[in-house]
């Protein structure tokens, strides 16, 4: 009787109980972990510590609900890194659907650090034409987006 053979005559029953355990077991021992900070955060981190309080951020939300699991907690950091050095952020976005992520990251962060909408962050909006966005930002981006 091979491997196989011997692992599907086992009752059901046990393999979900050693299925469970096997979740289980690091949930109730808590192995030790480290969290190694790359490079590209660190360095991002450093960019905006460097900067004064009152100093404008961009940041563009070029990402959507099948990303957010892994960018939306980094957006929250940023956005909570940018309001406790007093540095106000400015968001925009190439991608219609990451707009909406944007405002519910800053709905969940602007209440805790006491953040002002028009006082300390602002969502420009969605542009299409990640080409024009640049070449309009870099021309006039007060005229690009049509505020005055």
């Amino acid at each position: 009787m091979g491997f196989w053979e011997r692992i599907s005559s086992v009752d059901r029953r046990i393999l979900y109980l050693l299925l469970a355990l096997v979740v289980a077991l690091p949930l109730v021992l808590r192995p030790p972990t480290t969290i190694r900070v790359s490079e590209p955060v660190r360095n991002a981190f450093k960019a905006v510590d460097r900067l004064p309080a009152g100093a404008v951020v961009m940041i563009s939300i070029d990402f959507d609900p099948s990303s957010a699991p892994e960018l939306q907690p980094m957006l929250i950091a940023m956005l909570r890194h940018c309001f406790r050095k007093g540095i106000k952020v400015v968001v925009t976005g190439q991608l219609a659907l990451g707009l909406p992520l944007a405002e519910i990251a800053l709905n969940q962060v602007a209440p805790e650090m006491g953040a002002e909408y028009g006082r300390d962050f602002v969502n420009i909006g969605y542009r299409p034409g990640y080409t024009a966005m640049m070449v309009g930002i870099g021309r006039e981006i007060l005229k690009f987006y049509g505020i005055t």
